[in-house]
């Protein structure tokens, strides 16, 4: 309400500053001979420069006949104003006295432009026409060498509709004030970003609406919704090679937008196949079969909010998840029962290396002899993960002549690791391998 009542009283003295300004010109002119060249064909009515009740009555001037029917609509619009002003003063006198202090001047000086053109967008100002007068007549005036049109309007204006603009007044103040404090209170609990932005542009026009304490509320709110926006991080979820999962927060808090991020490869080897919102956050995929094996292989992820910016970058390692099987240690084959010339029981260990940093699992081991039958490992499920040498102990799945499968005389064998790296089979070929026996 005392928002309102500011708008209104600076209105009021605009006004009344035209027309100190109008009265000047009158003086001037009053020297110089006066006469009525043209005029309305119909009486001049007696209610003209009178004081009627329920009615505004009102002289508006002009170069043209329709100069002066706007100036005169633009009266009564300043006088019911001025009329409302009054009364929401009535309430709020103490309040606004204390407010506007010694710096009145300073005050009608710094808002008299904005309480123009809000006063301008008030609905019952809007609503002020030619076609609700009650009754009009015009003349025109010459003064010397200038010609002024008077246009002459009695507009209807009653106790009661006074009561209705300074409650709607009242209540249009209030439910800004509730929307001023709705979105303050809000402020630490929005999570979309769309969202915050809206929120700043909603104060900033309730700020340009007030000229009181709640101006620098708003000023305030607004300041706190960048500082948050400007406080969002990209926390990675999850990261593999070719894909890769993101979530915007605000310390702890996820946040989420509405608006695509921009994705780069720096060095150009990696191609961006898609980035689509996933439950919280971001997923991005990307190919990565053009790269080489270099340390500053990165996906760069940038979000651009109205009131900031917030980038990660993503490194890669091309050599993820991959799995190169090889073998350089001889294979051991060691007797636990045997007799004379037989190995009842045994175990075998191999020594399989990878590569690189993947997981396999080994599913099949056949070892091929020159002049002795195949020893065949099935259904091994053996699980290595990583880099580097991983041993494998199995039990012998037969019994072995021990003459024809002794290291003196087969010291070499022949075979194959059947192995499969997330579902895709792969096959090592052992050629030539060297094999130590117990006996």
């Amino acid at each position: 309400m005392k928002n309102v009542l500011y708008f209104l009283l600076i209105f009021v003295f605009v006004c009344e500053a035209a027309q100190v300004n109008a009265s000047v010109v009158k003086v001037t002119d009053s020297k110089q001979k006066v006469k009525t060249i043209d005029k309305d064909k119909r009486k001049k009515p007696n209610w003209i420069n009178s004081i009627k009740k329920d009615y505004v009555i009102v002289t508006g001037s002009g170069a043209t006949l329709e100069a002066s029917q706007e100036n005169a609509l633009l009266k009564v619009k300043e006088n019911i104003v001025r009329s409302v002003a009054e009364n929401v003063k009535v309430s709020s006198e103490m309040t606004t006295k204390e407010e506007m202090g010694t710096n009145i001047n300073n005050f009608f000086q710094s808002f008299e432009q904005t309480t123009q053109t809000q006063t301008a967008e008030m609905n019952f100002i809007k609503g002020i026409g030619l076609n609700k007068a009650e009754d009009y007549w015009w003349e025109k005036v010459q003064a010397g060498n200038n010609i002024t049109f008077y246009y002459y309007l009695l507009y209807p204006f009653s106790e009661m509709e006074l009561r209705k603009l300074v409650m709607a007044f009242e209540k249009a103040d209030r439910e800004l004030t509730e929307q001023l404090e709705e979105i303050l209170n809000r402020i630490e609990n929005v999570t979309v970003v769309e969202e915050m932005e809206s929120d700043i542009t909603t104060l900033t026009k309730l700020k340009d609406r007030f000229v009181d304490q709640r101006k620098t509320k708003a000023e305030v709110g607004i300041e706190r919704i960048k500082s948050r926006i400007k406080s969002i991080n990209i926390v990675p979820v999850s990261s593999t090679l070719g894909s890769l999962e993101y979530e915007l927060r605000i310390g702890q808090k996820v946040v989420t937008t509405n608006k695509k991020p921009r994705a780069t490869n720096p060095t150009k080897c990696a191609t961006v196949n898609g980035i689509e919102p996933s439950r919280t956050g971001w997923n991005l995929t990307f190919d990565a079969k053009y790269c080489y094996d270099d340390p500053k292989n990165l996906i760069k992820v940038e979000h651009s909010f109205k009131y900031g910016k917030v980038t990660h970058e993503f490194y890669f390692d091309i050599n993820e998840g991959k799995v190169e099987v090889y073998m350089h240690a001889p294979i051991m084959i060691s007797a636990a029962e045997s007799d004379d010339t037989k190995v009842l029981t045994g175990k075998v260990t191999f020594t399989l290396s990878n590569k690189f940093d993947g997981t396999f699992m080994v599913d099949r081991i056949v070892l091929n002899y020159a002049k002795a039958a195949p020893i065949v490992f099935d259904n091994i499920g053996k699980t290595l993960i990583g880099k580097g040498d991983h041993s494998i102990i199995l039990d012998l799945p037969t019994e072995l002549e021990k003459a024809a499968y002794s290291s003196k005389t087969a010291p070499l064998v022949d075979g194959f690791i059947y192995y499969n790296v997330k579902g895709e089979q792969k096959t090592y070929k052992l050629y030539q391998n060297k094999v130590t026996t117990t006996w």
